[in-house]
């Protein structure tokens, strides 16, 4: 049997597919519908993929990880329990976390326009955090420190943050780990001498207001930070679809790029072990070429929707 369900549209036979299968994960792509019960569904994850406005979801007991993707400002979330709840927040959130996530141990917050720490106050089982790509402003880092139970605080590609303001590590009671991986030169002056001391802190990629004016708008900026050869080729596929897409000047010549640059980023995914950030970025860059640069209608054919697609 499947352990995984994967889903397209409106609800429909969903639910009767779960219990047939006896699936243990739920992937939903394309959600538009504004209350989801899934309390009859006794999977362990459940992602959804393009949430597109306000949304009750209602989980079984035994659902011990959400990720949701999309338009988060106004979501509820009912039925997480147990110990090791994990949420994954992939969308604007800057007016707040959704409701009911008290019982979460570990959050992981991604590509929202801006960040209040101040909304993680209440979440007093939390254990993990992790902040990864917010181009606005993070403030009230100093929350963190009200989080006293916190084990795990990462942060990637956050370049505009409340350094001065973050916890010494002695706020904490359990602390293993703090790490910061591209920041600001300045704000990585800042926390390395707030950490000093503390045995697994690790501020890495600091970068020049230079390098930012140069990379701030390249979804591929950060590629090469682990793999420099997976990086440079990134990089020269996109600038090379940029540069096309300038001198384009037809339908066909637009669809073209969009195929050469899908076909390319096929290849980096055979050549190399791009993990999930990395194809949600690369899906991202697709839809910015496609639409953005060459101003394709949304649904072209040609544009995969998704990151499984290419």
């Amino acid at each position: 049997m499947p352990d995984r369900i994967v889903h397209h549209g409106a609800m429909g036979q969903l639910l009767g597919d779960v219990e047939a299968a006896g699936s243990g994960e739920i992937v939903w792509w394309e959600v538009a519908e504004r209350e989801i019960d899934l309390r009859s569904a006794a999977v362990r994850s459940i992602a959804l993929h393009d949430v597109s406005g306000p949304l009750v979801l209602r989980v079984h007991p035994h659902t011990q990880s959400v990720f949701l993707a999309g338009d988060l400002r106004k979501v509820e979330i009912f039925g997480l329990e147990g110990e090791e709840v994990i949420v994954q927040l992939q969308g604007d959130v800057g007016a707040g976390l959704p409701r009911g996530l008290d019982s979460v141990a570990e959050l992981q917050v991604s590509s929202t326009p801006m960040l209040d720490l101040a909304v993680l106050h209440g979440l007093t089982r939390l254990r993990s955090l992790t902040v990864r790509d917010v181009p606005g402003r993070i403030a009230s880092t100093s929350v963190l420190g009200a989080l006293p139970g916190l084990e795990r605080i990462r942060f990637y590609n956050t370049y505009d943050i409340d350094a001065a303001a973050f916890p010494r590590p002695e706020m904490f009671h359990d602390l293993q780990l703090v790490s910061f991986d591209g920041l600001f030169t300045s704000d990585a002056k800042v926390l390395r001498e707030r950490l000093k001391g503390f045995w697994n802190a690790h501020v890495n990629h600091p970068r020049s207001a230079k390098w930012m004016a140069e990379n701030i708008n390249n979804p591929f900026r950060s590629w090469g930070d682990d793999d420099r050869t997976l990086g440079r080729r990134a990089n020269e596929l996109w600038r090379n679809a940029l540069t096309d897409a300038r001198r384009q000047d037809s339908v066909a010549d637009s669809l073209r790029i969009v195929t050469e640059f899908t076909d390319g980023l096929r290849v980096l995914a055979e050549e190399f072990p791009l993990d999930t950030l990395c194809r949600e970025q690369a899906t991202e860059a697709l839809d910015r070429l496609a639409h953005l640069e060459l101003g394709l209608p949304e649904g072209t054919d040609a544009v995969p929707s998704q990151g499984w697609e290419w």
